[in-house]
């Protein structure tokens, strides 16, 4: 699931009105109060780009903005398909399933009778 991030303030209404976006959408998301934490305002606004107003919204890492440009994107019909793009690009790559033959352990040859072994040794004459 894309991780959702706002930095808020208790008395401001344009992050309550983030939060009410979201939450009609059916997201959910971390919110950190920047109100009385001069470490965590500082920390947004670096990652923010320099801007000290709230909310900001953070997906996964990309910075969205405020509520201005959420509303924005979501008036556009573009926040699903940002949400659904982040998401694939966090999406873990999957793995192939692990041999279970042992075909790797086979020295260089197909013929059964040679032990399997994982360092091929020369044949004795």
């Amino acid at each position: 699931m894309t991780r959702i991030i706002v930095y808020t303030t208790p008395y401001c209404g344009y992050c309550r009105a983030a939060k009410a976006l979201l939450e009609r959408k059916g997201l959910s998301y971390a919110e950190i109060d920047v109100s009385g934490d001069f470490a965590k305002r500082e920390e947004m606004t670096a990652r923010a780009f320099g801007r000290r107003t709230v909310p900001q919204v953070f997906v996964e890492d990309r910075h969205i903005g405020g509520y201005d440009e959420l509303a924005q994107l979501e008036r556009e019909a573009k926040l699903d398909a940002l949400l659904a793009e982040i998401e694939a690009m966090a999406a873990p790559v999957p793995r192939p399933p692990p041999r279970t033959d042992n075909s790797a352990l086979r020295s260089f040859s197909s013929d059964p009778a040679v032990p399997l072994s994982p360092v091929s040794t020369p044949p004795k004459t």
